[in-house]
Order: C-alpha cells, then sequence, then structure tokens
C-alpha cells in the first residue's frame, strides 16, 4: 500500500508541471529560403508592351497594327515608335492597354526584325524584335549580272492579298503587259516575257557603263493612277568586266556555259574610212540559237540596231561597236565562233528626188560595192530608187541589197529589177518581194544576165512608222 502512494504522487507531480532549471540555448540554425517579392505598392503588376498583331509588314504597304500591354495606362498623350522607314500616320488608344497604330511603310525602308517602343510620360517600354519588315517578292535569277549583260529575273510575289495586273495587250503570241514595269537603277532595264498573278518573268538589259553596285528592283503593278509597288532593296549586284575584243578577220571563240551567260564583246573599225562591216556567229551545237544585241558606242541597249546571230552595218569611223551574246532560250554548254569582217565601200549621200528609175539614171548609176548612209523614207508613199551599173566582169553574179543603220525600227521593203523593169527576185510579187517580216530588210537578186544598169528600189513597209525614217543601204554583188 505504501508503495502505490508513493508512485502516485510521482505521477501527479510530473503532470503538475513540477519540473528542473531549463538548460542552456542551443545553436542558431542556416536561414531559410527567400520568400516571394511582395506586390509593389498599390497593388498592381509591373507595365510592359507585351503583343504587336500583326508582327510584320511588306515595304511599300499600309497597315494596322494592334499593340497589347500589361499593367499600362495609356492615353491619348502616348506615342508608338517602329523605327526608321515606318510612319505612324495616326494612333488609337482603344483601351489603358490597347492601341491601334496606322502604320505606312516606305519603298526603301530597311527589312528584317526591329524593336517597338511605346512612350508614355516618362515611361518608355521596348519590345525588342517584336516587327518585322520584308521585301514583297522572292528573286531568282538566271544569268549573271555582269556591264553589258542580258539575264533573266524570276519574280515572285509574296503578297498573297495584291496580286499582279496582268492585263494584256498585243497578240496572242507576241503578248505584252502594259500595267507591268520594273524600274531599276539607271544603265539596267527590263522587258517582261512572261506573267500571272503571283509570278512575273523579266529579261534585263544592263549597259555597258552601267555602274558595277547593287541596283533595287521595284515592280510596278497596275494601271497610272491605281499602282503598287512591290520592292527588293539590293536585289542583285551589277559586276564589272571588259569587253573581249574583236578584230576584223579573225575569229574570237566564247563559250556560252550555264543557263542564262552572256558575253560582251567589242569591235573597232581598222580605219577610219567608209567599210561594210559583216558580224557573225557559228556553232556546232544544234540545239543552240544564239542571239547578238549590237550597240554602237554608247554601249547601251535602248540604241540597240540589231539583235540576230550576226549584223552588217556601215562604219566610217574608229568608234567602237559592242555586241552581247546569249541564247535565245538560255541553253547553254557550247562554244560559238564569233567573226568580224570588212569590206571597203565607195558611197554618197542620198539624192533627192529619187522616187522613179529615171530619177536614179538622172542622178548617176553607183558601182558596188555601195553604201549610201542616212537616206530618208519620208513617208508612207516614198520610194527611193538607185541605179547600180554592172560590167562584163559583173555579169552572172547576184545583186545583194541590205537596209540597216542605228534606227532598227525603220521598216523597209526592197526590190530589184533589171533595166527593163522586171524584177530579179524569183517567186517575189513585183514591188514587195521581200518578205518584211522584220524592220529592216536584206534581199539577193537571181544571178545577172547582162552588163547594164540595174535598179534598187527602197519604199515603206504597210507598217511603216513616220517616227522613224532613216536607214542606211549597202549594195554588194556576190
Amino acid at each position: 500500500m505504501a508503495r502505490r502512494l508513493w508512485l502516485f504522487g510521482v505521477l501527479a507531480a510530473t503532470a503538475l508541471g513540477c519540473a528542473g532549471e531549463p538548460g542552456a540555448p542551443g545553436a542558431k540554425g542556416d536561414p531559410g529560403p527567400k520568400g516571394d517579392d511582395g506586390a509593389p505598392s498599390g497593388g498592381s503588376e509591373a507595365a510592359s508592351l507585351s503583343a504587336v498583331v500583326p508582327a510584320s509588314v511588306f515595304l511599300a504597304r499600309a497597315v494596322e497594327v494592334t499593340l497589347s500591354g500589361a499593367g499600362t495606362a495609356w492615353t491619348e498623350k502616348t506615342t508608338a515608335d517602329f523605327g526608321p522607314g515606318i510612319e505612324v500616320a495616326k494612333l488609337t488608344v482603344a483601351s489603358p492597354t490597347a492601341l491601334v497604330a496606322s502604320l505606312v511603310v516606305a519603298a526603301d525602308a530597311a527589312t528584317g526584325p526591329r524593336d517597338v517602343k511605346v512612350v508614355e510620360g516618362a515611361e518608355e517600354l521596348v519590345y525588342k524584335g517584336a516587327f518585322r519588315v520584308d521585301a514583297p517578292l522572292r528573286l531568282t535569277l538566271v544569268g549573271e549580272p555582269a556591264q553589258g549583260s542580258i539575264f533573266v529575273v524570276h519574280a515572285r510575289g509574296l503578297d498573297f492579298e495584291t496580286p499582279f495586273d496582268v492585263t494584256q495587250s498585243g497578240s496572242v503570241f507576241t503578248p505584252t503587259y502594259p500595267d507591268l514595269s520594273l524600274t531599276t537603277s539607271p544603265g539596267v532595264s527590263a522587258a517582261v516575257t512572261n506573267a500571272s498573278e503571283y509570278v512575273v518573268d523579266y529579261q534585263v538589259f544592263v549597259d555597258v557603263d552601267a555602274a558595277a553596285s547593287p541596283v533595287t528592283a521595284d515592280l510596278v503593278s497596275g494601271p497610272e493612277g491605281d499602282q503598287v509597288e512591290f520592292p527588293f532593296p539590293a536585289a542583285f549586284a551589277i559586276s564589272a568586266r571588259a569587253p573581249t575584243p574583236l578584230l576584223a578577220g579573225k575569229t574570237k571563240k566564247i563559250t556560252l556555259a550555264h543557263p542564262g551567260d552572256s558575253a560582251l564583246l567589242s569591235y573597232t573599225p581598222s580605219a577610219a574610212k567608209l567599210m561594210i562591216i559583216d558580224v557573225g556567229s557559228s556553232t556546232a551545237d544544234m540545239n543552240a540559237t544564239p542571239a547578238g544585241y549590237f550597240l554602237p558606242a554608247s554601249g547601251k541597249f535602248a540604241d540597240r540596231f540589231a539583235t540576230a546571230s550576226g549584223a552588217t552595218f556601215a562604219s566610217s569611223s574608229i568608234t567602237p561597236y559592242y555586241a552581247v551574246y546569249t541564247d535565245y532560250f538560255a541553253y547553254a554548254g557550247y562554244e560559238l565562233d564569233v567573226t568580224a569582217t570588212e569590206t571597203a565601200a565607195m558611197g554618197g549621200a542620198e539624192t533627192e528626188p529619187n522616187d522613179s528609175k529615171n530619177l536614179a539614171i538622172t542622178n548617176g548609176a553607183v558601182s558596188a560595192p555601195w553604201v549610201t548612209k542616212s537616206a530618208t523614207l519620208k513617208d508612207a508613199s516614198d520610194e527611193d530608187w538607185y541605179a547600180v551599173s554592172l560590167g562584163a566582169t559583173d555579169v552572172g553574179k547576184s545583186i545583194r541589197v541590205q537596209t540597216s543603220g542605228l534606227d532598227p525600227r525603220t521598216d523597209t521593203v526592197v526590190d530589184i529589177f533589171e533595166e527593163q523593169g522586171n524584177t530579179l527576185i524569183p517567186m517575189g510579187p513585183k514591188g514587195n518581194p521581200s518578205d518584211d517580216a522584220g524592220y529592216l530588210d536584206e534581199l539577193t537578186s537571181i544571178p545577172t544576165a547582162s552588163m547594164g544598169t540595174y535598179f534598187v528600189k527602197v519604199s515603206a513597209s504597210p507598217y511603216f512608222d513616220p517616227a522613224h525614217i532613216v536607214y542606211d543601204v549597202i549594195i554588194r554583188l556576190e
């Protein structure tokens, strides 16, 4: 009984909190992790520019862009900046956190990503790389751009909301596209060869003296007064190149190795006297279709006086001529032999009136080879007659007549007659024997049967244009 009472007393004492003196305090523990930052005073989040929609635009376009913010309080005093070349024509505050910017993008604005900046009082918000400017075209080149060259540009439109204006004129076989043009740098011109709503092919001509530098191409689509630009800054770069000299009596071998290749040749007559110059080309490749573009001393394609595999022209000075050779259909992988020959000739100015055989006799018969430079057809009914004298040693030779000159659009018709007035052109209708397939003409008679006086008549084609009236006539025997 005594033992039970003792145990009860111990337990009661414990329950009542009876304890000994407290021990010494323990060592200080490591600090815990930092808690989250509290909200700024006032309870609002930090302001930011969070979205730009749409995020890109094409050059030379107007577009509306929505700017979205967070924690912003935009007002009518807010401004937006998209960088150089982009004008913010109007900025509308749709809400304290939304702006609508009406943008006008210049044709020469820098392409690529750019920062967008919004300013409200002292607060400036920047969204880096939020907006992009792109060219509305993708270009593919066939051939190498160089001084004195021809190449092809394949332009694909990327602005699918704005198709090209492919209105056609001309014939079905040779259509033209009056509402499409390609503006480039000085000395570089272009002509449309094919077009659809989103693809345009151009043949590009680079003058001999064009600057060796990058060229900005600007495709313009639509009728005057309602045109849309498709610019492409630094679309291609013109490289410098010197012409390969072509010497009289020598053959120059050129290679058109790749599709669209072109070769630049120069020819300078050997003397400052009247000569007939014949430039021709030949190749062993039956699939080749070589074309030479013949330019005067200016070296400009706008002044070209012939486009063919060869050309004949008269010269009386030592000023240079140029020939740019390429393939009509961009066929490649062949060599081309180009030759130039000189034939000394007599010549004189056209003597008016010369509208008949009798007047040609009055003016005096000429001896071949003969050149009359800068003759004119005054109007569509004008005829120019030339009397040609053949001696005994000339019997059996044919009379070859060519009209040429620096104006390739003078539209002539040629005929050759014997003294009795009969045409010397077999199967040809009298008065219009040359085929008149082009502008300037070339015609060779049947062999002459006797010595005496023969006649060459140059007249206007039914398609004659009074804006183009000057021609040279070259008369030879062969």
